[in-house]
């Protein structure tokens, strides 16, 4: 929430009350805050009021789907009835306890429920990556343990290891790893889990290759592994619509797969159906080609399939054992994933053994993922614990529907923190002017819901029918060959490739958000804003001065280049200063507390430093290297930001 210059300096002075005025239990963060004055903006030391302040509480909502609440300056405070406590790595919310050991490899070393326990030193949660050689990668012993936020109603940890081999290499001097960001809340039964494949190795682009070569993973397989108790009696794994026994020595794998349509350049391969993997083809579907989505499991060696989408979900039960679950977020929206389920554990399937990126026929018989220099990926999952754990619905709900609060349109206009900012439904006494505002909102919900749109209007009969009202989302539904997938889901296509979010795509959903206060804008920003500080940002520093930590460019098709320009066909066109946007991932941060937004955003304001000061000798020359004005304001305006 943003707060007005000069209103409160200090969160002890904040306190939630709900409809009946009674106190909430609310933990209050300071995201920033206003400068004292100019003096104290340019040094960079902002240490006046509070401008942006984060809200943590629990709601009830009920069936009208709304609930209010208020911010109120007031000294009465609840305090949190189970609060999360957080000390040295290790969580602590009633029974449920979690240890984080930076003397072990692994994510998670200890983990119990009720004195009960599920991970160990010796089985930590870990993720396992086999590479395209069939080398197995594990995470290293912790490089860095951090608390990110400590608070009674919520408190996250993030844990960072490089991947080493049984031989304790490393990939590319340690720049392959995984971030793991453990957040607990205060009395529920379940963690989140926000693990980040990161590649944090060189692209290579045109201008870089030389000094700084290719530093690209090619890998076959990627799972996370969280150990559960084994009982003494048989094991049962929920998936999807399934509950499947599982054999003592055996586990169970279900994967979301996709089938991409005949004729569709973008992800056909080019070979025969007769050549591709069973799970391509259909199992036990009269060996119809599956269009679309379609999902298999595995039980005791032998695979079944089943059309459609799973949900993201896999629970396991057994007898003398602690029930675990595990929820992702946009599960197949993210495809191919998949969960698997064994005496020793629960796996989330980030890349699934027998699929392949990009759409190629080589990395088709190399059944590799490409996974280039300076790229990251990040998951979100639910691990449930204990049979008053959520259910399936309930713990997707928590992951791709979440609870958010907003305050009224005015108050974000009228603080200053955003602008400009006008707010929705604007009238004017002028009927041409009421008519344009009329339709410029419209015009914004069209982008989320298609329902507020008008038909494409295409010359052709046939494009006409295919096509009628558009939207984001509607394209993601139907078309999620081009829109969705393991590199491309949050993006947009255009006419060069995907414009990975260029010209503050994230930003105008936020803002219009605000704005009308259509839930869709804030889904679908969240979806965007993953995909630019993940897959669109060049998450490299020690390289070229014009190309590290900035925003990749507009035109390219997240690696695969077979697809690029004739010009560039072995890489994607260089980052560029002047075509770098990072409001969005401000404005992110400024409403959602998103450490990953604040990082990508901060190495966008390193770069512009290097770029400008180290490579370009600001101060030293008279003009600076670029002909076009909007070219030099673009840059400015997002480092100012």
């Amino acid at each position: 929430v943003p707060l007005p210059e000069g209103c409160v300096k200090d969160v002890a002075r904040l306190c939630l009350l709900d409809a009946a005025k009674k106190p909430v239990p609310c933990q209050f963060t300071v995201l920033s805050r206003w400068p004292t004055s100019a003096q104290g903006a340019t040094k960079g030391k902002p240490d006046g009021s509070i401008k942006w302040v984060l809200l943590d509480f629990q709601a009830d909502v009920g069936a009208s789907n709304k609930a209010e609440y208020v911010l109120s300056m007031d000294s009465h405070h609840a305090a949190a009835p189970t609060p999360v406590k957080v000390s040295d790595g290790k969580f602590e919310i009633g029974n449920l306890k979690l240890g984080i050991d930076t003397h072990a490899p692994g994510l998670i070393q200890t983990l119990s429920l009720n004195g009960t326990n599920l991970a160990s030193p010796a089985n930590p949660v870990q993720a396992v990556l086999v590479d395209g050689s069939n080398r197995v990668f594990r995470l290293s012993r912790p490089d860095a343990v951090v608390v990110e936020t400590q608070g009674p109603m919520r408190s996250t940890v993030r844990v960072s290891c490089h991947f080493v081999d049984d031989a304790g290499k490393s990939i590319f001097d340690g720049k392959a790893g995984g971030d793991l960001r453990v957040t607990a809340y205060a009395g529920k039964p379940y963690v989140k889990l926000d693990f980040t494949l990161k590649n944090d190795g060189w692209y290579g682009y045109r201008n870089e290759g030389k000094k700084h070569p290719r530093q690209w993973l090619y890998i076959k397989s990627l799972r996370l592994n969280v150990p559960v108790a084994a009982g003494s009696g048989p094991v049962t794994a929920e998936f999807a619509d399934q509950s499947l026994a599982v054999a003592p020595g055996q586990r169970v794998d279900m994967t979301q797969w996709f089938m991409y349509p005949l004729g569709n350049e973008r992800g056909q391969l080019d070979v025969e159906f007769s050549n591709m993997p069973p799970h391509v083809v259909g199992a036990k579907m009269e060996q119809e080609i599956p269009g679309g989505f379609h999902y298999t499991w595995t039980t005791n060696g032998l695979m079944d399939g089943a059309k459609g989408k799973a949900p993201g979900w896999v629970r396991q039960t057994g007898a003398g054992s602690v029930p675990v679950g595990l929820a992702a977020r946009r599960f197949w929206q993210n495809f191919p994933m998949g969960f698997s389920s064994g005496p020793d554990g629960l796996s989330y399937v980030m890349l699934p053994e027998g699929e392949c990126w990009p759409r190629t026929r080589q990395a088709y018989e190399a059944s590799t993922y490409q996974f280039e220099g300076g790229r990251h990926k990040t998951a979100t999952l639910l691990l449930t614990l204990g049979d008053e754990g959520p259910d399936r619905d309930h713990a997707l709900a928590v992951l791709d529907a979440p609870l958010f609060a907003r305050a009224p349109a005015e108050w974000y206009r009228d603080t200053g923190a955003i602008v400009p900012l006008a707010v929705g439904e604007l009238t004017s006494t002028d009927k041409e002017q009421a008519e344009a505002m009329a339709r410029y909102d419209r015009l914004q919900r069209a982008k989320v819901n298609a329902e507020f749109g008008d038909s494409a209007g295409v010359d052709s009969l046939l494009e006409m029918d295919l096509w009628g009202k558009v939207s984001i989302r509607s394209l993601q539904e139907t078309c999620p060959d081009v829109f969705c997938g393991f590199m491309n889901y949050g993006d947009l296509v255009w006419s060069f490739g995907y414009c990975s979010l260029y010209y503050e795509w994230p930003y105008s959903m936020l803002q219009q958000y605000l704005r009308l206060g259509d839930r869709e804008f804030l889904d679908v920003a969240e979806d965007m804003v993953r995909h630019r500080y993940d897959i669109d940002q060049y998450h490299v520093e020690k390289t070229e001065p014009h190309l590290g930590g900035f925003q990749r460019y507009e035109k390219g098709e997240h690696g695969q280049l077979e697809r690029q320009g004739k010009d560039n066909q072995q890489w994607e066109k260089n980052p560029h200063a002047s075509h770098t946007w990072n409001r969005c991932l401000l404005l992110h941060w400024a409403l959602t507390g998103d450490p990953r937004s604040l990082a990508a955003a901060e190495q966008n304001g390193r770069a512009y430093h290097r770029f400008l000061y180290e490579q370009n000798k600001l101060g030293e020359k008279t003009k600076l290297p670029w002909a076009e004005f909007r070219v030099p304001v673009w840059a400015m305006e997002n480092w100012l930001a």
